[in-house]
Parts: C-alpha cells; structure tokens; sequence
C-alpha cells in the first residue's frame, strides 16, 4: 500500500490547493496610527439649506437691504454656517451689524434662524 509520508507531499486539490510559493509569508501591513476625533461642532443642516435661505430671505425683506445685496449677503452667510461653523457666521452677523448694514436686532434674528436649521456636525 501507498502511505503518504508527511503531510506536505500530499497533493491539495479544489479550493483548497495552495497557490504560490510554499513558504509563502502573509503581506507585511503598516502599523495604523491612532486617529484624532474631531471635536463635533454646530453646522448649518445642508439637507434643509432651500428652507433655511427661505427663512432667511424672508427675514431680511423687512430689513431697509437692497434686493442686490440680499442674496449676496445670504449665500455668504449660508456657505459660512454650513462649511465652517454657526460661529463663523455669527462673527460674519456681527461684522455687518458693525459696519451698519444690518441692526444688532436683525442680527440676532437671522443667528436665531440659522440655529433653528443646525445640526452638530
């Protein structure tokens, strides 16, 4: 009779035959390094942007701003509330209403609007 001797002369067939060199060494993986969290902070809710321009733009309508620096000012304000924080854009409020464009009041109407539409992101 025909013992097999060891086990590696013993031919593998199907899905189990190995492929490759016999010594073959699994891939060398670099060691991950650990990742940061990122502070979670309060953003504009992009999903619900056409809402929130509405609110907005109906706000400033009773506002003594032109038409042609309405929408400017709101796409400024939008893009600000959703890329960078709720902050940023409140700062942005606070410039203008600095600079005389728009009342501290309105300021603090269009900020409460804004955060009526943000999520923490």
């Amino acid at each position: 009779m025909n013992a097999p001797t060891g086990g590696t002369e013993l031919a593998r067939r199907g899905r189990h035959r190995r492929r490759g060199p016999k010594k073959a060494q699994p891939p060398r993986r670099k060691e991950k390094k650990p990742q940061k969290r990122q502070i979670r902070q309060r953003m504009l809710n992009p999903a619900r942007r056409t809402e929130t321009i509405y609110f907005l733009d109906e706000a400033l309508q009773e506002s003594d701003l032109g038409e042609k620096e309405t929408e400017p000012f709101i796409a400024t304000l939008v893009a600000l509330a959703t890329r960078e924080t709720l902050g940023a854009a409140a700062d942005l409020l606070e410039e203008k209403s600095g600079e005389g464009i728009i009342t501290p009041d309105m300021s603090e109407r269009l900020l409460r609007i804004m955060s009526r539409f943000s999520v923490m992101r």
